[in-house]
């Protein structure tokens, strides 16, 4: 039996991402927004897709995966 589960590749920052819409919008810290730039960490990624929604889509992007192993 497989066990498959989704997981972030690639954090894709597509616009300038707006300090007080996007600072903490991240439950993980995947992304970290400061007025010194823009950190990405897919592999603190939920992909729960939150960024996405509060920052908006066309100005973050999550690539991701479906990563499977032999239960």
């Amino acid at each position: 039996m497989s066990r498959c589960s989704i997981i972030a590749k690639d954090i894709r920052i597509l616009k300038q991402l707006d300090l007080d819409e996007c600072s903490d919008v991240c439950p993980v810290e995947a992304l970290i927004v400061t007025s010194d730039g823009v950190r990405a960490e897919p592999s603190r990624c939920l992909v729960c897709l939150a960024c996405m929604a509060l920052c908006g889509p066309d100005k973050v992007m999550i690539i991701s995966d479906w990563v499977c192993t032999e239960s």
